[in-house]
């Protein structure tokens, strides 16, 4: 179970203009497991020839690299690693339909689901954001042993936003309607 030395585990995949045929030759096009495995693995070759052993040390490679589960100190620690930078990109590419929609439908009540979800969105993107500032500026102004209480600080300045923005859009106006009143002229 190892690749022919020409192909070096690279082989072609069927172009988009041919058939889909299940037959050998088109079959051989596709990557074996065993060239993805040698390019993943310094383990021994499988005993067996049908690969069962080299599928089930794949898997134990990947349950091994997966990434560990997230606590209370990623909360805390908003703009470090990968997934709080898609966060704060997705909290991004959520905004950029949401508030336009909130303003074409305020006010009518097709608009609540829109302010609740602007009464969550707005709040994360500002906490992920903020985190990314303290790093940089609560060091260098502060010292460094400030940043630890200053990102506690804003965990609960974001927590409060996110429970007055609830409270605005269940028993108030909703956030749409009070941004839009800053713009009305007072009777």
């Amino acid at each position: 179970l190892s690749c022919p030395p020409s192909s070096r585990c690279v082989r072609t995949a069927p172009s988009f203009d041919e058939p889909d045929r299940t037959s050998a030759t088109s079959l051989n096009r596709l990557p074996s497991a065993a060239c993805f495995l040698s390019k993943t693995s310094t383990a021994a070759p499988p005993s067996t020839h049908d690969g069962s052993s080299s599928v089930a040390r794949a898997m134990a490679q990947a349950r091994s690299a997966a990434p560990a589960r997230r606590n209370l100190s990623s909360i805390i620690d908003a703009d470090s690693g990968k997934l709080a930078t898609q966060g704060y990109h997705y909290t991004s590419m959520a905004l950029i339909p949401l508030t336009p929609l909130a303003f074409v439908l305020s006010p009518s009540s097709y608009c609540l689901p829109v302010d609740l979800a602007l009464g969550v969105v707005i709040p994360l993107h500002a906490h992920i954001g903020m985190n990314y500032v303290m790093t940089d500026y609560v060091k260098k102004f502060v010292g460094k042993a400030a940043v630890g209480p200053s990102r506690y600080i804003m965990l609960g300045a974001t927590g409060i936003t996110m429970a007055g923005l609830l409270k605005l859009n269940l028993s108030g106006p909703g956030v749409t309607e009070s941004v839009k009143s800053l713009w009305r002229k007072k009777e």
